[in-house]
C-alpha cells in the first residue's frame, strides 16, 4: 500500500511537469540565435573585396515550441555561393537574409547583426608576417620568466584581400592568462580567428614556450679585466686585476655557469682618453642573466711599454 502511494506521487509529480511545460511552451518568446554564414564553392585563390562576418546575430521571436525546434534541429547558416560573385558589388538586405536561411513562417525576425552586407570578388594575396604571443603572466612569488618567450613557427602566411593584406604587419594569437607560473610553460595556443572572411592564417595554432623559473642571486669572484684593442707594444694594467659580480637569474641556469663564462672589458681607446686615472669595465653576461653590480666599479689603471 505504501509504494503505491509513492507510484501515485511520482506520476502526479511528473503529469504536473507536463502539463506546466506544455502550458509554458505554447507562450511567445524572444530570443538570440547565432546563424553561420558560410562559404561554399570557393577557389583556392579567391578573396572577398569586403569583411564578411562569419556570423550574423538574429533576434527572432515565436511561441517556445517552434523556438525549441530551431534550437534543436542541424545550425542555421547563410551560405554564399562564392562560384556566383563577381567584382561587381551585390548588397545583401536584410529581407534577401531571411530567405536563405528559412526560417519558420511562425518564427518573426526582429533585428539582424549585421542587417546588411556587400558582397564581391577582389585580388587574393598572401604574405608571411611574424607571429605575436598576447599573453599575460602572472609569477609565483620568487619566479620569473628565463629567457625570451618563443614562438615556433615564428611566422604564419595570412591569404585574403589584396589591399586588407598589404596593411598586415603581424598576427596575434588569442589572449591567453597564466597564473601562479613556477614551471615551464610549452603547449600549442590558437592563433587569432578573425571574425570576418577578409584575411585567414593558413596555419591557426603555434607551439609557444616560456622557461620560468626560481629566481635566485649570485655571485662569480676572480672575474679578470682585460683590455681589448691593445697596440702590440702597449699593455694596459688594471688594479685592482680581477672583479666580483652578482647576478640574478633562474637557479638552474645560474648553478651551470662559472666564472669563465663572464667578460670584464675595456676598450684601449677609452684609457687613452681619460686623463683620470681610472676605468669603468664593460661587463658581458651570458643571455638570461641579469648583471645586479659589480666590485669595484672603478678601477685604476696604467698604461706600459712591453719588455
Amino acid at each position: 500500500m505504501e509504494k503505491r502511494r509513492y507510484h501515485i506521487l511520482i506520476a502526479s509529480i511528473i503529469f504536473g511537469l507536463l502539463a506546466w511545460v506544455s502550458v509554458n511552451m505554447s507562450y511567445d518568446y524572444i530570443v538570440v540565435k547565432t546563424i553561420s554564414v558560410v562559404l561554399e564553392n570557393s577557389g583556392q585563390r579567391t578573396a572577398l573585396k569586403y569583411p564578411v562576418p562569419k556570423q550574423i546575430t538574429a533576434q527572432v521571436r515565436g511561441n517556445g515550441w517552434m523556438l525549441a525546434g530551431i534550437y534543436l534541429s542541424s545550425q542555421l547558416k547563410y551560405s554564399v555561393n562564392m562560384s556566383q560573385l563577381t567584382r561587381e558589388n551585390q548588397i545583401i538586405t536584410v529581407r534577401e537574409i531571411i530567405e536563405n536561411i528559412k526560417l519558420p513562417a511562425s518564427i518573426q525576425v526582429i533585428d539582424l547583426k549585421p542587417d546588411t552586407f556587400v558582397l564581391g570578388l577582389a585580388a587574393y594575396k598572401e604574405k608571411r608576417v611574424p607571429i605575436t604571443p598576447q599573453i599575460v603572466l602572472n609569477y609565483r612569488e620568487g619566479y620569473g620568466q628565463v629567457g625570451p618567450i618563443r614562438i615556433t613557427p615564428e611566422s604564419v602566411i595570412v591569404g585574403g584581400t589584396k589591399s586588407e593584406i598589404d596593411r598586415l604587419t603581424a598576427w596575434r594569437t588569442e589572449f591567453r592568462k597564466y597564473d601562479d607560473c613556477y614551471t615551464v610553460i610549452d603547449e600549442n595556443i590558437p592563433l587569432y580567428t578573425s571574425p570576418t572572411y577578409s584575411v585567414e592564417p593558413l596555419n591557426h595554432s603555434a607551439r609557444l614556450q616560456v622557461s620560468v623559473q626560481q629566481l635566485t642571486e649570485k655571485v662569480y669572484s676572480g672575474i679578470t679585466v682585460m683590455a681589448v684593442d691593445v697596440p702590440q707594444n702597449r699593455e694596459a694594467v688594471f688594479s685592482p686585476p680581477q672583479i666580483d659580480i652578482t647576478v640574478r637569474g633562474g637557479v638552474d641556469l645560474l648553478s651551470k655557469l662559472t666564472a669563465a663564462d663572464f667578460e670584464a672589458t675595456v676598450e684601449y681607446q677609452s684609457l687613452m682618453d681619460d686623463s683620470g686615472g681610472t676605468v669603468v669595465p664593460e661587463l658581458h653576461v651570458p643571455a638570461d642573466v641579469m648583471l645586479i653590480r659589480y666590485n669595484p666599479e672603478r678601477l685604476q689603471f696604467f698604461i706600459r711599454k712591453r719588455p
